[in-house]
């Protein structure tokens, strides 16, 4: 078998009532060559039976104790045989011509390190709820994205295989903020590509506890920390005005964009 072009991570842990069509939305991707991980994370369900199971030689299955989706991303990386990464939360879906159309973006901006797309919100049922999370940032989007985490969620970037290289692997203590930290240390190093159409479904759950909001905050603040410690001189200002904003995530736990950088990530 040839080297995959694209390596698409999949942690999982007791994901089955949601991997099945997840992977079906995979396996109907127009760009075909990937090899797809799925990396159990310690799971009690049957996922590890079923995904053995499967007949499409792309699937193969990792196994770990349970260790939590960035420990899982990790072990993912460091299997990983394709030019691009892209990551798959075990509960969204993607639309058929995503990947065709990230990698193309890649493969004629050869600079740009991470191409992201716009997100479609669906209910726990995966019905779309008309809701589109969109942004225009691309290029250098260091001081966008440490105000705002453009990416949204794990399952819309393609990533270049050599920008782990460079920046490192995802950081477990920073759960469940580890995404926009690696975003954020992608940015300082590689400019970024969107793709302006909603190409993920992202099911939104409703279980959020404040117990979880204030780790929320702890680790964004942890995240911010890091982020400016070695900053541009230029950059340091922004420092200021964005930890204001970070202790102000409690009071805004009731809005949409709160809810929707928080609300499944933290169940």
């Amino acid at each position: 078998m040839s080297r995959p072009k694209v390596s698409i991570i999949i942690p999982a842990y007791n994901a089955m009532r949601y991997l099945p069509e997840t992977i079906d939305s995979v396996l109907a991707q127009t760009f075909s060559n990937f090899e797809v991980l799925v990396v159990d994370d310690g799971s009690t369900d049957a996922i590890a039976e079923w995904v053995l199971q499967q007949t499409d030689g792309r699937l193969k299955l990792m196994y770990q104790k349970n260790q939590g989706q960035a420990a899982a991303r990790n072990t993912g990386i460091a299997e990983a045989k394709g030019e691009y990464i892209a990551f798959l939360d075990a509960d969204d879906l993607w639309e058929a011509s995503k990947l065709e159309k990230q990698v193309a973006y890649l493969d004629n901006h050869p600079t740009v390190g991470l191409v992201y797309t716009w997100i479609a919100l669906a209910d726990q049922a995966g019905n779309p709820t008309g809701r589109i999370v969109s942004s225009d940032a691309a290029g250098d989007v260091w001081e966008e994205i440490v105000e705002f985490n453009m990416v949204g969620c794990g399952s819309t970037p393609v990533i270049r295989r050599h920008c782990f290289d460079v920046v490192g692997y995802f950081v477990p203590a920073l759960s469940p903020s580890e995404d926009w930290d690696m975003w954020i240390r992608i940015a300082v190093q590689f400019p970024f590509g969107v793709i302006r159409e909603p190409l993920v479904l992202y099911r939104q759950h409703p279980e959020s506890s404040s117990s979880q909001c204030q780790l929320m905050l702890e680790t964004s603040s942890a995240v911010i920390e890091r982020a400016f410690a070695d900053a541009k001189p230029e950059w340091v200002d922004l420092k200021s005005p964005q930890l204001w904003f970070l202790e102000s995530l409690p009071r805004l736990e009731s809005t949409a964009q709160f809810r929707f950088q928080t609300s499944r990530s933290l169940s």
